[in-house]
């Protein structure tokens, strides 16, 4: 074995050891043996030149050494790296996935947000994409993503409070009360926001047959992160079994899936926060269109099964959307095609109308549907489509 085939070797071992480590919860450990790892690759790849005869080796080695960089968080030579890579003359696919490594070495350091520290019962919020500039951002995007980030916290308040699926109307003020939210600490380069949840305010004096349960601020945004964290793997039976109520469960899934990056405008979004005095960070970069919907994901769609559903997309103005008028566990929305001169009234799940798509009233929306005999019924709710026409 050749001395660069034993540099790479122990490269590997040493970062299959560090992922281990991580699936530990051992982070310190991890960060450890990732450095040890790449000091390795980076020794392994010092022994080709910049030269086409040192290729496909050379630029595999340079981006396996980038990718440990930024797995380890040494985002500057995670970066660094992938500039001698794309120096040199790497092959087409390793080129393409050199710039992919740059995307997330890129994302990586946009949630970190220029070094702002979070304070405790603080959760940071970066969008990062087209949208997005040098602390600037459409006001609409940004209107609708603190709008979906807001909806989430609340939702998991109540939730953990064990209280009822809310189907219409504001949060209780005594939920307001007692877990305010402030926005601060706008942030250049991509863009981000701080969200401060209020003061350790008393909990809840719900009724007085009514005892609730004592939720600290942490664990409303750790909760949060949490069920982010695993949509984003996909691993939804442990998701599910957070939720005790499937209303809540289809609510976040619905919400969520608004706030995933479309993959143009916006290409990702990482959220931040203070666990037991270390960063935890979650990045979403699944698309939108990867996510099922709530009907999909859960099995919770109505007819004769999947093969015998027509399914297409309506276009038009949302002209009603009304969570009082209800058909079993349905509102009724009315779209209106002014081109067709047609109205479609659309059947959509109580646990999607209020947060998903009462805030596209009055807007030109693409909605995708299904049939069951004479009836619509709602699967998802897009704008950029429309915007893109």
């Amino acid at each position: 074995m050749s001395n660069v085939e034993q540099l790479h070797n122990d490269a590997m071992d040493l970062a299959e050891e560090a992922f281990r480590s991580q699936r530990k919860g051992d982070t310190e450990r991890t960060t450890k043996l990732f450095r040890q790892a790449l000091e390795f690759e980076k020794q392994a790849f010092a022994n080709f030149p910049a030269t086409k005869s040192s290729e496909p080796t050379r630029s595999i080695l340079v981006r396996s050494a980038a990718s440990i960089a930024l797995h380890a968080k040494d985002y500057e030579q995670a970066e660094r790296l992938v500039s001698i890579g794309l120096t040199g003359f790497p092959p087409a696919e390793i080129k393409a996935e050199l710039r992919a490594l740059q995307e997330d070495i890129n994302f990586k350091q946009h949630i970190l947000l220029q070094g702002v520290e979070i304070t405790d019962n603080e959760m940071q919020m970066t969008l990062w994409g087209n949208a997005t500039g040098h602390g600037v951002i459409s006001a609409d995007l940004l209107i609708k993503k603190v709008g979906q980030i807001k909806t989430i916290l609340y939702r998991t308040v109540e939730r953990l409070h064990d209280l009822p699926y809310r189907t219409a109307g504001s949060p209780p003020k005594r939920v307001i009360d007692s877990f305010n939210l402030y926005l601060s600490g706008f942030v250049a380069g991509s863009f981000g926001v701080s969200f401060s949840i209020g003061e350790k305010a008393e909990q809840l004096p719900l009724s007085s047959e009514y005892v609730p349960k004592k939720v600290e601020i942490e664990t409303v945004i750790n909760e949060v992160l949490t069920c982010f964290q695993l949509l984003q793997k996909d691993e939804i039976e442990s998701l599910k079994e957070r939720f005790s109520n499937e209303d809540y469960l289809e609510n976040f899934i619905g919400i969520t899936r608004q706030m995933a990056p479309d993959g143009e405008a916006i290409k990702g979004v990482g959220l931040a926060t203070i666990s037991n005095g270390k960063r935890r960070e979650i990045d979403m970069r699944r698309n939108r269109k990867d996510i099922p919907t709530p009907s999909k994901m859960l099995g919770m769609s109505e007819g004769d099964g999947e093969g015998n559903r027509k399914q297409f997309k309506l276009e038009g103005i949302i002209k009603l959307a009304d969570s009082l008028k209800i058909e079993g566990k349905y509102g009724i929305i009315r779209l209106r095609n002014e081109e067709e001169d047609n109205n479609y009234s659309v059947r959509v799940p109580l646990t999607q109308m209020q947060d998903i798509v009462q805030p596209y009233f009055e807007e030109h929306v693409i909605i995708s549907v299904y049939k069951t005999g004479k009836k619509y019924y709602f699967e998802d709710i897009d704008t950029t489509e429309v915007s893109r026409k």
